[in-house]
């Protein structure tokens, strides 16, 4: 991990992050994982409780009143790792088993990738940032209300030291790398919101990451190796939201599969517009 301290929004943190994939690009990279639950499903133990053996009867289904006349059966009475509930009794045929099982979806590649590689190809070829994008009333209104938001995080979050930095490079690659509102050191960091008052009444209501922002904060984690994320929405006129978040295994699995693959991707693109003739202003010095 490298810090770059420097004014986020300045000449030099613009630099920083041509050519990197950095944290809202990871939505464009892959598609966000998330766990579904099935209805209860019929299971049948081939042998009994104890044996740890499952097999899926396909096609038949319990409503929600089909466990009447079940027990609880330990999780760990069987070898079925996506299962969350098992409830089982006993019939002629052997101990009948429902359960409810935990997939995850999502965690693959988005439709987006392409584009979002392109743009990182094009900041690389000319050495600056391509993004039209010079920020609005709304990010104007956020740093307007940092300040206030950080006071209010440092009274509830006792011992613990936010730092501005600028950039933090994953490795000595520097390929990504994420620009966290507050550092934390060593353990985690800090995203922040000062959304309308319309927005941040969504976000009282849902009281949890909101979904955009959640492969955001599990980049940043990533990136940094940390331990925990917080979110803070702050609006001075309404509660506050503040809600901590850890490394989730599926979303750090698909980050960990993904981007270095989207990096190799990349470099092997560069090194062909190399061949035809482009220079990166970035390289000159190399």
């Amino acid at each position: 991990m490298i810090i770059e301290k420097c004014i986020q929004g300045s000449a030099e943190w613009h630099r920083l992050k041509l050519g990197v994939i950095s944290t809202t690009g990871a939505g464009d990279i892959i598609t966000p994982p998330s766990r579904e639950l099935s209805d209860l499903i019929h299971l049948v133990a081939i042998d009994n409780f104890s044996a740890g053996r499952i097999t899926r009867k396909d096609g038949e289904r319990l409503c929600a009143t089909g466990r009447v006349n079940y027990k609880p059966v330990s999780l760990e009475s069987f070898n079925c790792p996506k299962c969350i509930e098992i409830w089982g009794r006993d019939s002629r045929q052997g101990p009948a088993v429902v359960a409810r099982i935990e997939t995850v979806k999502g965690g693959e590649l988005s439709a987006s990738r392409t584009p979002y590689m392109l743009k990182k190809l094009a900041e690389w070829a000319l050495g600056r940032d391509v993004d039209e994008f010079g920020g609005n009333a709304w990010t104007e209104r956020g740093h307007e209300y940092e300040g206030d938001a950080l006071d209010f995080y440092s009274l509830q979050r006792d011992g613990v030291t936010p730092e501005s930095v600028g950039f933090i490079y994953k490795d000595e690659t520097r390929l990504t790398g994420c620009s966290p509102d507050w550092w934390c050191p060593p353990d985690g960091g800090v995203e922040v919101k000062c959304p309308s008052a319309w927005v941040h009444m969504g976000y009282l209501l849902a009281h949890g990451v909101p979904r955009q922002y959640k492969l955001q904060t599990q980049f940043s984690i990533w990136c940094t190796a940390s331990k925990w994320w917080d979110f803070i929405s702050y609006h001075p006129d309404l509660p506050a939201v503040l809600v901590r978040t850890y490394p989730d295994p599926d979303t750090q699995a698909a980050l960990d599969k993904h981007i270095p693959a989207f990096i190799a991707e990349m470099l092997e693109a560069r090194e062909l517009l190399r061949q035809r003739g482009v220079v990166s202003p970035l390289e000159a010095g190399e």
